[in-house]
């Protein structure tokens, strides 16, 4: 399995943003990790994933895993 460095993963996000994996997979209705993916790229933010999900996901080759820091979402008042 490939191994991940988490401290850099979680670490250090800028401020006002959010860290997310985008996966999209070869195939519609893959599972790695708990998730079902599909061929259209999704986000999952990486605060929302176990250690052992991101490295299942991340190490899997059905898998286009792109890590992204976005913009948070402001609260609706």
């Amino acid at each position: 399995m490939k191994k991940i460095n988490f401290a850099n993963l979680r670490g250090d996000v800028p401020k006002g943003s959010v860290r997310v994996l985008m996966i999209s997979a070869a195939k519609d209705g893959f599972w790695r990790g708990g998730i079902q993916h599909s061929r259209k790229p999704t986000r999952h933010a990486i605060a929302d994933l176990r250690d052992e999900q991101i490295t299942q996901i991340m190490s899997e080759k059905k898998l286009t895993v792109e890590v992204v820091d976005e913009p948070a979402e402001k609260p609706k008042k």
